[in-house]
């Protein structure tokens, strides 16, 4: 029997997801999209797994393109784009929302440490029982241990969880365990899908 939705956050519950940093660091240092699309690649594991802080990111882009601001500004200025791009889902989070009642619901995302800021800062887990963010708990999906953990800290077992992705390679991971799982396409979609299965009335 299900007891648990989880939910991934970035391309589910945000969107966009994968483009929010190179667009936000092409922005604030005045470089081609594609080249921060390449120090996104570089960096994004370590940022995932809270090896590499968002403002160590952002000191050596200015040290490397001679930005003239301080860093705390520049981490400002990051946020501040952030929370303008990285849209809310509101349809998603009504789905949330009206299961939480019933289900015990978590958050699982691979996150940097700001984003994980800027999304507290605007209250966006507040139907979450439980969160489990790579930037805090070093442990990036879709690894094994990453489930593990989540797991093993919740208690309960894989046949028990719901799990919402819009990756296949996280979904997949999912389904291996023995978790029902949904490959995010859309709030409705996901909505219907949801209603067909049992879990949303």
């Amino acid at each position: 029997m299900i007891t648990t939705l989880i939910f991934d956050i970035g391309g589910v519950l945000i969107t966009p997801s994968e483009k929010i940093t190179p667009f936000i660091l092409s922005q604030m240092f005045g470089i081609p999209l594609e080249t921060a699309v390449g120090v996104y690649k570089e960096s994004v594991e370590r940022l995932r797994a809270g090896q590499l802080t968002v403002r160590d990111l952002v000191e050596q882009l200015r040290v490397r393109y001679a930005a003239s601001a301080h860093v705390p500004d520049l981490e400002t200025e990051y946020g501040r784009y952030y929370k303008t791009q990285a849209i809310i889902n509101t349809a998603v989070m009504d789905i949330i929302r009206r299961v939480a009642g019933r289900f015990q619901v978590v958050a699982f995302s691979n996150m940097n440490d700001l984003h994980v800021r800027c999304n507290r800062e605007r209250d966006m887990f507040r139907y979450f029982r439980k969160v489990y963010l790579s930037a805090v708990t070093g442990l990036v999906k879709p690894s094994r241990e990453a489930f593990d953990h989540l797991l093993g800290d919740l208690g309960i077992s894989p046949d028990e969880c719901f799990y919402v992705d819009d990756k296949a390679e996280n979904t997949d991971a999912g389904t291996s365990l023995g978790m029902s799982t949904y490959l995010f396409d859309s709030a409705m979609q996901l909505e219907g899908y949801m209603q067909k299965v049992g879990l949303l009335s």
